[in-house]
């Protein structure tokens, strides 16, 4: 008889973490641009006419604007996720999330803060438990022994 599961999202977690983490990158806006205007007024050596001056510093306070709001926005989405036969792992901004298949998995192993997912094929996915809450912690960790029950090892 095949075991249905239901879909487990774990958050990443506090959410101070993370403003503390967005609030960092607007400082560094803050301080980009303060020491541009300040090094343009009192040495004139800020060149804002010079094209490349001017993309690379627009571009380094863009980047760092979506890094916050990314960071700030951070605490509301999934970072794993456990569904059917398969669990989902988010990679970041730019990158697509990780799918393992649970049949694909041959080793389940805690070390310290990190679940290492070993596969069948001798690759290794981790998981940073020190990203999600205690209760997901403990939630997760109740889930990996029941799917993987002798593959979950040094739980």
């Amino acid at each position: 008889m095949k075991r249905r599961w239901r879909v487990t999202g774990y958050k990443f977690t506090s959410k101070k973490k993370w403003i503390r983490q967005g609030t960092n990158s607007l400082l560094y806006v803050l301080i980009i641009g303060f020491l541009s205007i300040y090094f343009d007024i009192f040495f004139n050596a800020v060149n804002f006419t010079n094209p490349i001056i001017f993309i690379i510093l627009i571009s380094s306070i863009l980047i760092a604007i979506l890094r916050a709001k990314y960071y700030f926005k951070l605490n509301k989405k999934d970072y794993l996720i456990l569904e059917g036969g398969s669990v989902s792992i988010y990679r970041g901004f730019l990158f697509r999330r990780k799918q393992i298949l649970f049949s694909q998995v041959e080793v389940v192993v805690q070390v310290s803060d990190v679940i290492l997912l070993i596969m069948n094929n001798g690759k290794e996915e981790q998981i940073y438990t020190d990203l999600i809450s205690n209760e997901d912690q403990v939630e997760l960790i109740k889930n990996l022994k029941s799917i993987f029950d002798t593959k979950a090892v040094g739980f």
